[in-house]
């Protein structure tokens, strides 16, 4: 047994250490079958152990034994690149590099990037490699609430909002302000109203046992509850309610159909006043007011048979005063380049102030505020108008240029609502609403589609003034 078992041993160990590519020498050293021979003598090629080619396992060789330097070197020996903790590029953690340890820092406002808020002149990190034009200089431009100006087409700090405790807050066109201007809002229960320029607001009432809301005291403020919202008429009769803060997106509601107010004729625009009545103005000049809660209608005057001159307008209610409980029904007519006066409502008598200027392309709608403001939308093929309009004088008093709506714009409307501007344009066969932003002066579409042409708007000056949620 044991001549057999040493030469298998030998086969086992030839093929692992020679691959079996030379079977002459391994089969050499088995003596034949049943012939007497001496078991174990060595034969060609040597006994199992002997250095051949390639040398035995542990005698070095190419490559070399583990543990003998060679090509790459031992670990832990330094190397490229060097061993940790070895300064190198990047520098290990605590010693300055590029990037470098922070240096003099401040703490962050919340969701703003850091930037260096102690030096006026700083590079804005988030801004870095984006290209401005040095016209930027020329007006007070924000990134969050830092004002930026434009050195060699990089941006810079102009000022830092967040550092200054009375001017927190970046408003484009002006810089730090200390409230938004020209808002109307709540503050310790008390009503403040905040100057043109943000940088100083007044007291105009304190609540008391009341709960300010939306810059007034709800209770005492003579609102009807339908009057917070936006009104629309289109040219199929239909009386529509528009929720801007509507939760849901649901923002528009057919109410009532105003086809038995009228019959004649169709709406051609419409104004809403603080107890919620639409005042609906016809293509023949019918006006007729109607309570939106109740549907009911009443016949005021048909204005091209009155002796008054007006025939078609758009129009509004402006708050007389801010804190106020009355407003003015304000008009702009359809005469060369638009006149603009008021409707005594009560006595229905109109007054000329003005004529609008000359660079409005179509005749203006307009919309007031609960800020005591009056607004002007003049649409335009190249270029549409969103005017301030001084109430006693028909002069302009700061105007915004939005782009243009095209060669087939054929119908419009204008509101105000929550600090956003809203036109509701029908160009071609397509209706849709756009919002005009005064902070940003960016203009979005709010709604790309509305299957209702949109020939006229009304909202009261009971409406929010910031952006609100109203179920």
């Amino acid at each position: 047994m044991r001549s057999l078992h040493i030469p298998v041993i030998c086969i086992f160990f030839s093929a692992i250490l020679f691959g079996c590519s030379d079977t002459s020498s391994i089969s050499s050293g088995i003596p034949p079958q049943g012939t007497p021979s001496e078991p174990g003598t060595p034969s060609e090629p040597g006994t199992p152990g002997t250095p051949s080619e390639p040398g035995t396992p542990g005698t070095p060789s190419e490559p070399g034994t583990p543990g003998t330097p060679s090509e790459p070197g031992t670990p832990g020996t330094p190397s490229e690149p060097g061993t940790p903790g070895t300064p190198s590029e990047p520098g290990t953690p605590g010693t300055p590099s590029e990037p470098g340890t922070p240096v003099d820092p401040y703490p962050e406002k919340p969701d703003t990037p850091s930037i260096p808020k102690d030096v006026a002149g700083g590079i804005i990190s988030w801004l870095e490699g984006i290209p401005c034009t040095d016209d930027i200089n020329t007006r007070n431009e924000c990134s969050y609430d830092v004002v930026v100006e434009c050195k060699d087409g990089v941006y810079y700090v102009k000022e830092d909002c967040f550092q200054n405790p009375d001017h927190s807050t970046c408003w484009n066109g002006l810089g730090c302000v200390s409230c938004t201007p020209d808002s109307t809002y709540c503050k310790d229960n008390d009503v403040y109203t905040c100057t043109s320029d943000g940088m100083s607001e007044t007291l105009v009432k304190s609540c008391g046992d009341l709960t300010c809301q939306d810059g007034d005291c709800p209770e005492e403020n003579n609102c009807a509850l339908d009057a917070q919202f936006i009104y629309l008429v289109d040219d199929s009769y239909n009386l529509i309610k528009f929720n801007p803060g509507s939760p849901t997106e649901d923002y528009l509601s057919i109410l009532f159909s105003l086809r038995n107010c009228h019959t004649s004729a169709t709406p051609f625009s419409m104004a809403v006043d603080r107890d919620a009545n639409a005042w609906v103005l016809y293509q023949d000049s019918t006006l007729v007011k109607v309570n939106i809660a109740t549907q009911a209608c009443t016949y005021v005057t048909q204005f091209n048979a009155n002796g008054s001159g007006l025939s078609l307008f758009g129009m509004a209610f402006s708050l007389d005063a801010i804190g106020a409980k009355t407003d003015t029904l304000f008009i702009g007519d359809q005469a060369t380049y638009g006149n603009f006066g008021k409707i005594d409502t009560a006595a229905m008598t109109y007054t000329r102030l003005a004529t609008f200027p000359n660079y409005y392309e179509k005749t203006p709608e307009l919309t007031g505020t609960g800020h005591a403001k009056l607004y002007a939308f003049a649409p335009g093929i190249y270029t549409q108008h969103i005017s301030e309009i001084d109430k006693a004088t028909g002069n302009v008093i700061t105007d915004y240029q939005v782009p243009g709506a095209g060669n087939s714009i054929n119908a419009w409307a204008f509101a105000h609502w929550g600090g956003y501007y809203f036109m509701f344009e029908t160009v071609g066969s397509n209706n849709k609403i756009l919002r005009f932003d005064p902070n940003t002066q960016q203009t979005d579409t709010f709604m790309e589609y509305t299957p209702y042409r949109v020939v006229g708007a009304g909202v009261s000056t009971c409406a929010p003034t910031v952006p609100v949620i109203i179920n």
